[in-house]
């Protein structure tokens, strides 16, 4: 495990302290900067507050996603905290569904009825990039821009030249801006693009090129003051020295597209820039052992977000930060098959259960017996275990799940009773049986966790 820990680390972690992550972050600001000032121009009633960088990026907790048909290298998240919007005044909360808020902006049409208020439509994220993406091509007519036709040389709106490399905007689209780095010095590699990306910037020094996203999500500062409780009188209680935003997305399918989410990402940010490099590197790795299994297309392991709260939890309560990632990683796994059995995953910040609100509910009850197998495969590790010794035993995983699929209808289920049906035939026995039926896959390890 320790060894599984330290290959993340050094082949599958984004280093953001290195140079050329520093000058891609750095010119993903600049111009994420510029087109907030170009958004100004083109609507003056659309007014942010401020802009500001979150997730994983900010965290240092990003990793390279583990295939190499995924269009995009890294990705950012940026939010805009929005001041006002066109032909709207103040805004006032009210407290809906579980860990979320209705929004509601005073109507200053001259015209109208006074004090009036109606509900924000979270379909406002859109309509926040369609009118970004037109003020951005706008300015870049004006300085006869090729840069949106084949990644030509771009402007001075859309373009910025560093040290290391040249950052240009690409296209924006739902709630994303795509933009293309073209590295000189060729100090990053993406460890799962295999077919390198020909450089087409006027930059003859550049050599290849990383595809960049920013998810771009316009947002609310909540107002304390400003909030109402639900019509029962109830509301989740929110504290005055914490910062809450509220974000454009809805709680279930079903649910009216009234709710915007409660997010405390700028307190989850602190406790991850504050905590050990252990469980940074811990967080890392359960990132890339849900992605795994999530590309392998036998069922949800965790979503990151999950991920997230399961390590904000543990980092509250862990005394031995320090005794090693690898350890911390074991229980933070541990405590995913808990949650999954009992259903509840408490929010690392506001008082709720997480999982009435994510939309993972179904597959919870399903998967409960595969969380448990996942986490016994690595707490039986005894020896070396790296990389490829656990990426082949999740393709195994996946085989064995499927063939129990297919040969009796069922689920992951039926494979925790073949591999623990010692009342019937010896471990040998199994072992043997799932070597004869999938010859051609690793399981020497599965028969460890018949417990």
């Amino acid at each position: 495990m320790e060894y599984l820990c330290k290959e993340v680390d050094e082949k599958i972690r984004v280093h953001v302290d290195s140079p050329e992550v520093k000058d891609i972050m750095k010119a993903v600001d600049i111009l994420m900067h510029r087109f907030v000032d170009v958004l100004h121009e083109f609507s003056p009633a659309t007014k942010i507050d401020r802009l500001q960088l979150c997730g994983s990026m900010a965290e240092g907790t990003r990793i390279w996603y583990p295939t190499e048909y995924l269009l995009n290298d890294l990705e950012f998240d940026y939010i805009a905290v929005m001041k006002s919007l066109p032909v709207s005044g103040s805004f006032v909360f009210k407290h809906c569904c579980e860990g979320a808020m209705e929004v509601m902006y005073e109507v200053t049409d001259p015209q109208s009825v006074q004090d009036k208020y109606v509900n924000l439509h979270e379909d406002i994220k859109s309509r926040f990039i369609e009118i970004l993406v037109k003020g951005i091509n706008a300015k870049c007519e004006k300085y006869f821009c090729t840069g949106t036709s084949g990644f030509q040389s771009g402007c001075k709106c859309c373009t910025v030249y560093m040290k290391t490399g040249n950052l240009r905007y690409s296209i924006g689209r739902g709630s994303q801006i795509a933009f293309v780095w073209s590295s000189i010095d060729k100090m990053t590699v993406n460890p799962f693009r295999y077919n390198k990306m020909l450089n087409a910037s006027p930059d003859h020094a550049a050599t290849d090129m990383f595809q960049i996203i920013v998810d771009f999500h316009p947002v609310i500062e909540v107002d304390i003051s400003k909030v109402q409780p639900k019509d029962d009188g109830t509301g989740l209680p929110l504290i005055k020295e914490n910062t809450y935003f509220v974000f454009p997305k809805h709680c279930y399918p079903a649910c009216s597209n009234k709710c915007w989410r409660i997010s405390t990402c700028q307190t989850e940010l602190q406790l991850l820039t504050e905590t050990s490099k252990e469980h940074i590197l811990a967080f890392c790795v359960l990132k890339f052992i849900g992605q795994s299994v999530e590309l392998d297309g036998y069922g949800g392991y965790v979503q990151q977000y999950e991920a997230k709260c399961v390590v904000l939890n543990h980092i509250k309560w862990c005394k031995t930060p320090y005794i090693g990632a690898h350890v911390c990683l074991l229980q933070m796994m541990k405590d995913i098959y808990k949650c999954g059995t009992s259903f509840f995953l408490q929010h690392p910040v506001l008082p709720y259960n997480l999982h009435c609100v994510l939309s993972t509910r179904e597959y919870k009850y399903k998967h409960t017996n595969f969380h448990k197998t996942l986490y016994l495969l690595f707490a039986s590790q005894k020896d070396i275990y790296s990389i490829n010794d656990f990426l082949n035993d999740n393709k195994s995983l996946a085989v064995l799940e499927c063939g129990m699929r297919n040969e009796r209808g069922r689920s992951f289920i039926d494979l925790r009773s073949l591999l623990t049906k010692r009342n019937k035939a010896t471990p040998e026995v199994v072992l043997k049986e799932l070597n004869e039926r999938y010859p051609n896959y690793r399981i020497d390890n599965i028969m460890e966790l018949a417990v």
